[in-house]
């Protein structure tokens, strides 16, 4: 069964999931990253960095925004 899911959080410097790589623009940056799975993998489906030169990131997300 395919699944999709989204894993949102903060990061400083680089982030790498998968072949997916985020370089923060600042100190800490956030980010939001939408996934696929199956029952044996999963797949970055899209991925986006949040932020300028402070501290930043991103405690959740509202379905109204997604497209839910």
């Amino acid at each position: 069964m395919n699944k999709s899911g989204y894993l949102v959080g903060g990061y400083t410097g680089t982030f790498t999931l998968g072949t997916t790589t985020l370089v923060s623009n600042g100190q800490s940056d956030g980010f939001c990253i939408r996934f696929t799975s199956t029952t044996s993998s999963y797949a970055v489906f899209a991925a986006a960095s949040y932020g300028g030169a402070g501290n930043d990131i991103v405690n959740c997300i509202y379905d109204k925004y997604l497209g839910g």
